[in-house]
Formats: C-alpha cells, sequence, structure tokens
C-alpha cells in the first residue's frame, strides 16, 4: 500500500516513454503513453513526432518520461563478453575520453554491447526537453533497456527502429543496424510496432530504476531528484493552498454559525430590553395611578370620615342609607385610562319612609357650612310606605381652605 502510494504521489497515474531514433537521416520520436491500474501499464496510447514538443502534446496528462536515444549519434560495438568496464570500453573504443562521452554497457550470456554518445548531444535533447516543461527521469543509450520485453517475445529476431536483434534463449546474441524495417509484435495480446519497442521498454524503469554499467547513473539520479524536488513543490504547494482554503472554508462555517448566534442573542438582548422599557413604562403608569389613588384614598380617609359623621348625625332615623360615595368615579378604571372621578362630590342613596323628616333634613344639609350645593337626583316611591331617593352634595373645595 505504501509503495503505491509512493508512487502515485510521485508519478500520478500517467506514464510514458520516449524513444530519439534515426530514420531517413533525420531524428525522430517515438512515444507512449500509458496508465497504471493493479501494477498493470493499461490503455496504451501511441505517438510519433519530429520532435520532443510533438510527442509532449500528444502523451497529454505525462508530463515526465524515462528516455531512450538511438540515433545515429549512438555508436554500438559488439565484443565478446567483458565485464571488467575499462577492459570493455578499450575494447569496443581505444582511446575513448570518458570525460566527453557518455558510455552505456549492456551484457548477454557471450557478449558485451557498448554505446557510446557525445555527451552535448545527450544534454541537447535533455534542454529541449526542459524547455517544453517535460521532465527526464532518466536516459539510456542504444538498445540495451529491451531486456525486460525479451521474456514476453518469442521471436528469434525483433526489429527495432535502427537495428535487427537476434535473440538465443531471451537474450541478445548480436545485432545488425537496419533502419526502417517495420514489424509489428503481440505482447499478452496486445499489438507493439517494433519503432515503439523500446519507448515501450522504458516504462518498466518506472517500476525498476536505472542502473547500469555506465557513467550515467549520477546524471539519471541528478535528473530524478531535480523531477522529485519539483513535484514535491509542486503537490506540496497544491496540498497547502487546499489546506488553507479548507481551514478558511470551516472558519466561515464555525463564523457564520457564531455570527448566526450572536445575532439571535442581539435580537433577544435587544427583544429583552424593549420589554424592559415598556415593563418600566408601565410600571411608572402603575405607580402613578397608585399614587392617585393613594392621594384619593388618603384625602378621603381625612374628609369623608368628617362628612359622613356629621350627614349621620343629622339624618332623621326614618332613613336608611344603601350608598354613601365620597368623590364618585366619573368612568370605570382602565389600565391604559386616565382615573377620573367627581371632585368635592358626595352621592348619598337610600330609602325615607317620613316625607316631612327628609325635607327637612335636605334644608338642614343646605344650612351645612361645608356643602355649598343639595341636588336631588332622584326621588320616587317605593310603596305606600317607603320612598327611595339619591342626593348629590356639592362640597366646598379641600384645596381653598
Amino acid at each position: 500500500m505504501f509503495s503505491k502510494l509512493s508512487s502515485y504521489w510521485e508519478y500520478g497515474n500517467h506514464y510514458s516513454g520516449i524513444e530519439a531514433t534515426t530514420l531517413n537521416g533525420a531524428v525522430q520520436y517515438f512515444g507512449i503513453y500509458a496508465q497504471k491500474k493493479k501494477g498493470e501499464f493499461v490503455n496504451l496510447f501511441y505517438s510519433k513526432g519530429a520532435s520532443l514538443s510533438e510527442v509532449s502534446q500528444e502523451i497529454g496528462d505525462a508530463k515526465h518520461t524515462f528516455l531512450v536515444i538511438n540515433t545515429d549519434k549512438v555508436l554500438i560495438k559488439e565484443i565478446d563478453l567483458e565485464r571488467d568496464i575499462q577492459k570493455a570500453l578499450s575494447k569496443a573504443f581505444p582511446g575513448l575520453a570518458t570525460s566527453d562521452f557518455y558510455y552505456e554497457i549492456h551484457h548477454s550470456k557471450g557478449k558485451s554491447f557498448v554505446a557510446v554518445c557525445r555527451k552535448e548531444e545527450v544534454h541537447t535533447i535533455l534542454e529541449e526537453a526542459k524547455n517544453i516543461k517535460l521532465h527526464i527521469l532518466g536516459f539510456q543509450l542504444g538498445f540495451g533497456n529491451i531486456t525486460p520485453l525479451l521474456n514476453l517475445l518469442s521471436e528469434s529476431e525483433i526489429a527495432l527502429s535502427r537495428q535487427i536483434l537476434q535473440i538465443e534463449q531471451h537474450s541478445i546474441s548480436s545485432f545488425l543496424n537496419n533502419p526502417g524495417l517495420n514489424k509489428e509484435y503481440s505482447i499478452e495480446g496486445t499489438k507493439v510496432a517494433s519503432t515503439h519497442l523500446l519507448a515501450l521498454s522504458s516504462l518498466f524503469q518506472y517500476l525498476t530504476g536505472i542502473e547500469t554499467f555506465s557513467n550515467s547513473n549520477e546524471k539519471n539520479k541528478q535528473l530524478k531528484k531535480i523531477h522529485s524536488e519539483k513535484n514535491f513543490f509542486r503537490k506540496g504547494l497544491v496540498i497547502g493552498i487546499a489546506t488553507m482554503l479548507l481551514l478558511l472554508l470551516i472558519n466561515m462555517f464555525y463564523f457564520t454559525n457564531y455570527r448566526k448566534e450572536y445575532q439571535r442573542l442581539q435580537e433577544e438582548t435587544e427583544l429583552a430590553q424593549v420589554q424592559k422599557e415598556v415593563l418600566s413604562q408601565k410600571t411608572l403608569a402603575v405607580e402613578k395611578k397608585e399614587r392617585i389613588v393613594n392621594n384619593i384614598l388618603n384625602s378621603g380617609n381625612s374628609k369623608s370620615s368628617f362628612y359622613i359623621n356629621r350627614i349621620v348625625a343629622n339624618a332623621p332615623k326614618t332613613l336608611i342609607f344603601s350608598k354613601v360615595d365620597y368623590q364618585p368615579l366619573v368612568k370605570s378604571i382602565r389600565p391604559d385610562k386616565h382615573i377620573e372621578y367627581n371632585v368635592n362630590k358626595m352621592v348619598l342613596k337610600g330609602e325615607s319612609t317620613n316625607k316631612e323628616a327628609y325635607s327637612l333634613w335636605i334644608e338642614t344639609l343646605e344650612q351645612l357650612d361645608w356643602t355649598t350645593k343639595v341636588t336631588v337626583s332622584d326621588y320616587g316611591s317605593e310603596n305606600s310606605r317607603e320612598d327611595h331617593f339619591e342626593i348629590t352634595l356639592t362640597l366646598k373645595d379641600d384645596t381653598a381652605e
């Protein structure tokens, strides 16, 4: 699992291999593009062009590749098997200055194949790839990277873009330079043209890496490191930005919730404040009315007893009072209205059994020094023995005393 994640992080899901070769005197590029699923390369797509730029555009999402350089600038010599690198180089190319050339040696069962190319030729191709932002993960010279496919091919002769290889027991026994021969091979049910065999074989470098008898190993490690650093920076930047955006989104989500909660609490506070003000106003109104009522009661208590005592003392025994109302209300008390009452008024109601005594009592009330007017509001017979009455006394103004 870790290796899969590491591979996906490093390369994504798109892979490619490219061969640079020479056909009819001109450099041609053959590319192959693939996806990797369950450890296998699938959905192969083949391309070719006169430049790296053309092939890079066709391979699409794969912006990295392994490169095989097999042009006429690459010289290949066949010698008897020699495991010692310096001896193999001396036999194939006596006096070769390894400071100016890249070399790569491929060993088969009985032969060694030595490929060399000037470094400036290789660097020119690498620079072209850099200019089009195609990351070269590593390069190989000649046809040595065909080895992974030999076990999948049953033919004794394999044609490549520039060579024909003789195969014995899945190993290269010899080769001939013969460019332009185009054949088609079946590899596990997939048809592959001979011009794309080296490009296809280079896909295996994603799985195994490049480690050959060559002085290009350090350069290949450098190319791989550059890609890894750029890939880490690019993807790390994307992940960093995505993380920042996610944090901002989470922060905005919480901020929105807190803001809604704050607005709700603010609305509740404002409502409570309004209710408090209304309650305060109602309390003030009630207190005001209470003071009025208390004033009425206090003023009434101080005077009403005096008036009632005098009225009762002068009343004949033939009178029975049913109501004595000091400063009666004009209207019923309402919560939203002022209390209105008849100032300096007194209402007396009752029954009389003696008309003459009732008349004398009225005259007595008129002569009292604290009354200014006596008004008979109502008088009538209840039956042959009783008369009902209602009298309104107008009292002197208390404030004038």
